[in-house]
């Protein structure tokens, strides 16, 4: 079960500005990189959790300013 959302975090590591700059900040603040990839697996369970929050009959809800 874990390998099914470590892969996903390691390619948004890689290729996701926003996720990689994370990462990034993550990294020389002493974190492995192990540890590092788990928060990044973290915050992507959290996007699509509040992306599937957000579906209503089929329709995705546009998200605000304040996310």
């Amino acid at each position: 079960m874990g390998h099914a959302f470590y892969m996903p975090a390691l390619v948004a590591c890689q290729r996701n500005l926003n996720l990689n700059a994370k990462y990034e900040a993550l990294r020389p603040a002493g974190k492995r990189a192990k540890v590092a990839i788990t928060a990044i697996l973290r915050r992507l369970l959290i996007i699509a959790n509040a992306c599937l929050s957000r579906r209503v009959n089929g329709i995705i809800k546009p998200l605000d300013q304040n996310g």
